[in-house]
């Protein structure tokens, strides 16, 4: 009986000993499947990152482009400014200008003017006659003439002329200075 037996005991010894070595190999391929699954979970996770890392480098790109064009923009509104600036100083100094021409005209025309009357009183004159020496000699003396009370007022007119091209000289120098 036993003889019969130890066949049928062994059969099944091989039997239990493939099964367990066919579990094992399936544990085996379990664990290597597992271990592909987490490479490729690592593989996309880095590409995730790649791909993030990208998209903030191609950001601060942008942003470093338009900090620029926002700074090249600011740049020419300065120059801008600054031509501006320069052309209203030099219409204030053409105005200037042409103010000291019109000043110098009116001053040559008064000085002309001046120079006539002076003529004028410098012309001789036909003596009087005796009696109205004697009629001048006796009576008080006239008020001033007209013509030196012209001469006085022109006086005072080329005063205030010289003075206003003082001031014109001087503003110009202090423009001048500025630039």
């Amino acid at each position: 009986m036993l003889v019969l037996l130890l066949p049928l005991l062994l059969l099944l010894l091989l039997l239990l000993l493939m099964l367990l070595l066919l579990l094992l190999l399936l544990l085996l391929l379990l664990l290597l499947l597992l271990l592909l699954l987490l490479l490729l979970l690592l593989l996309l996770l880095l590409l995730l990152l790649i791909l993030i890392l990208i998209l903030v480098l191609l950001l601060l790109l942008l942003l470093l482009l338009l900090l620029l064009l926002l700074l090249l923009l600011l740049l020419l509104l300065l120059l801008l400014l600054l031509l501006l600036l320069l052309l209203l100083l030099l219409l204030l100094l053409l105005l200037l200008l042409l103010l000291l021409l019109l000043l110098l005209l009116l001053l040559l025309l008064l000085l002309l003017l001046l120079l006539l009357l002076l003529l004028l009183l410098l012309l001789p004159q036909p003596p009087p006659p005796p009696l109205l020496l004697l009629l001048l000699l006796l009576t008080p003396p006239p008020p001033p003439p007209l013509l030196l009370l012209l001469l006085q007022l022109l006086l005072l007119l080329l005063l205030l002329l010289l003075l206003l091209l003082l001031l014109l000289l001087l503003l110009l120098l202090l423009l001048l200075l500025l630039l």
